[in-house]
């Protein structure tokens, strides 16, 4: 992207900001559920530099930590309608094969990529929220922890 806007000098600079950031997040809401982790890690990731297509798979284990978020949240209530189409969008423009990327006439292309990215800036931004609200400022750690977490330590 910088390159694109002819600012490719800056991408050892934004590389390790990135990455800085990342570090500093997860160091922050270090006692959320570890899938909420993993899953802004791997979006942290497949934006950090090019990749080829395949590195697509990274956006799995979002997908999975949006999934378990989806069951966790909905055992007391009914799951919330973004969250659900954050899911069915997410897995939908997943599915689209890559290769067709390639062979599409002009606008395509643009439209599969914009697709992508939009959907995983949406899962960066439901994951980030869900980890706020798991482990936000005024929660201790204990408080923090995921289900599986704090089932693991009353069974101890």
């Amino acid at each position: 992207w910088l390159a694109a806007l002819e600012l490719s000098h800056w991408n050892s600079i934004a590389s390790v900001l990135l990455l800085f950031v990342l570090g500093f997040w997860i160091y922050r809401f270090r006692h959320v559920d570890l899938w909420l982790l993993f899953g802004v890690t791997a979006i942290g990731a497949r934006l950090w530099t090019y990749h080829g297509l395949y590195d697509d798979m990274l956006i799995i284990v979002p997908i999975i930590a949006l999934l378990r978020n989806l069951k966790a949240v909905s055992k007391g209530s009914s799951p919330s309608s973004y969250a659900q189409f954050l899911l069915v969008g997410s897995i939908f423009v997943m599915l689209v094969p890559a290769r067709l990327f390639f062979v599409w006439p002009v606008p395509w292309p643009h439209l599969y990529a914009v697709s992508h990215l939009f959907f995983w800036l949406l899962l960066l931004l439901y994951l980030l929220s869900a980890a706020y609200r798991e482990g936000g400022p005024n929660s201790s750690g204990a408080r923090a922890l995921g289900d599986a977490q704090r089932e693991w330590i009353e069974d101890k």
